[in-house]
């Protein structure tokens, strides 16, 4: 059982490594329950599109992949005469004979997933496997869709790590001896002391198992992926700041640092002179709280799906772990009413357990999200002072959202606010509406009949009927 805090003897560095390797698969075993399948699928592909390459994507091939992770992502690379080609459409009847050959169970679950090009979704005992059609392209100029650059990034991460190498070994301190086996793994890691759990490892083993604990860190706070519903950093973007930093210790070092106003510039591969020439350069609604160009393509912000909140939930998270270390920072959410029940007098807690739709991961979790943020912005919308809001599913059949409020009742009247008094056309409307409207601030504004004076007689009339809601004071 791993210990609650850092043990005595480790510095961050070393918990972390430490962590990473307690997380880390055998990635031998994972390879080896896929190799028959990207086996026939490279025969496949070869007999009818030569040139085409069928290459290991994702997690696995950058050796970077969590225990119990069992999504793999596989590219089928064409030739750049396929370039006018749906290569959807190339790939798919390929793909259906190498599985048809090697796991008719695998066959059955295919499924085309649509997208800005389509790509494909089946399953191989427990593992989720994507395989997905790019067009094989030297750099980011001759890509036509944005799943082009997969291929490179997985070249740019070992090509860093090689360099990385490239300085030496470094030292490492275990706490638990049981690690070693998993530590002999690491590509030319030698044990030099058994009984005090002293290793050398390269530079690459210490930073992939980091890159496990940056997942791990981001899981806990449910800030870890790109998706809409999740608004987090990918594992792209983990991967860039943990290779940038030299570690993810120095990574939460200088994320602690960091402001939540404005906005966060990382520039691993100095596209730029400056900040500021890349924030004139980037797209302008590519640019968030969090701007980390990605090293093969110097116009895109690979942290573009870094929300605000989640922005400022790692920097948070990043002080309270340098403050007081512990294996908590690493454990799944597990939702609990005592951890969100308001501890302060005078608040309400507000606990809507939502019926969960059926469908895709990503639909129904941008469905629930969209659901949350309704809820959100119409108690603040009708003057409801919220303290805190969250929502969390388990990506199966269970969801909630909560919101602390203040317990008091809303006024019998309340003051609605109108257009500018600029905007004349839409004064002069509110003015018919409402003779009593006054100016404050350049508004117009009413005192009107409150609507609703609690907060949960607004709440039931926007939820379902197989929605439940309940109300703690």
């Amino acid at each position: 059982m791993a210990p609650s805090s850092v043990p005595s003897g480790l510095s961050i560095r070393d918990f972390l490594f430490e962590i990473g390797l307690q997380h880390s698969p055998d990635e031998l075993s994972v390879k080896a329950a896929v190799k028959p399948f990207i086996s026939a699928l490279r025969r496949s592909v070869s007999s009818s599109f030569p040139g085409c390459s069928v290459i290991l994507g994702g997690s696995l091939a950058k050796g970077t992949l969590l225990e119990g992770d069992f999504d793999i992502d596989i590219f089928v690379a064409f030739p750049p005469k396929y370039a006018e080609k749906d290569l959807s459409d190339l790939l798919e009847p390929v793909l259906k004979h190498a599985l048809m050959k090697t796991d008719e169970s695998a066959f059955a679950s295919l499924s085309r997933v649509h997208g800005s090009r389509d790509y494909f979704h089946f399953s191989i005992g427990d593992f989720s496997i994507e395989v997905v059609p790019v067009l094989k392209v030297a750099s980011s100029v001759q890509a036509r869709n944005v799943t082009d650059m997969s291929p490179l990034h997985v070249k740019w991460f070992l090509k860093k790590l090689k360099e990385k190498d490239a300085a030496g070994s470094i030292q490492i301190t275990l706490s638990d001896y049981s690690l070693l086996e998993k530590v002999s793994s690491c590509e030319t890691a030698s044990v030099k002391n058994h009984n005090s759990a002293r290793v050398r490892v390269p530079h690459s083993c210490l930073l992939r198992n980091h890159i496990r604990a940056a997942k791990l860190f981001c899981k806990s706070r449910r800030i870890y992926g790109a998706e809409s519903y999740v608004r987090g950093f990918s594992g792209h973007v983990l991967d860039i700041l943990v290779l940038h930093f030299g570690g993810f210790d120095n990574l939460l070092r200088h994320a602690s640092l960091w402001s939540k106003s404005g906005t966060v510039v990382i520039d691993p591969e100095k596209h730029y002179s400056n900040p500021n020439q890349a924030l004139l350069v980037l797209n302008k609604s590519k640019i968030g709280p969090l701007v980390v160009i990605d090293p093969t393509d110097k116009t895109r912000n690979a942290a573009a799906s870094v929300s605000s909140e989640s922005l400022s939930r790692f920097i948070d998270a990043a002080k309270k772990f340098l403050k007081r270390p512990s294996m908590s920072f690493f454990k799944p959410f597990v939702f609990s009413l005592r951890k969100i029940v308001p501890r302060s007098a005078g608040r309400k807690l507000l606990l809507v357990l939502p019926s969960v739709p059926s469908g895709k991961e990503d639909v129904v979790g941008a469905k629930l999200f969209k659901k949350f943020e309704k809820i959100h912005q119409s108690l603040a919308e009708n003057g409801f002072k919220l303290f805190s809001s969250d929502w969390f599913w388990d990506r199966s059949d269970f969801a909630a959202f909560w919101f602390v409020l203040d317990s008091k009742p809303l006024p019998k009247q309340v003051i609605h606010i109108g257009p500018p008094v600029s905007h004349r056309v839409h004064a002069e409307r509110f003015k018919k509406k409402y003779p009593s409207a006054v100016t404050k601030d350049g508004h117009l504004v009413v005192k009107i009949p409150a609507k609703f004076r609690l907060p949960e007689q607004l709440v039931k009339e926007l939820i379902e009927k197989k929605d439940e809601l309940y109300v703690y004071s």
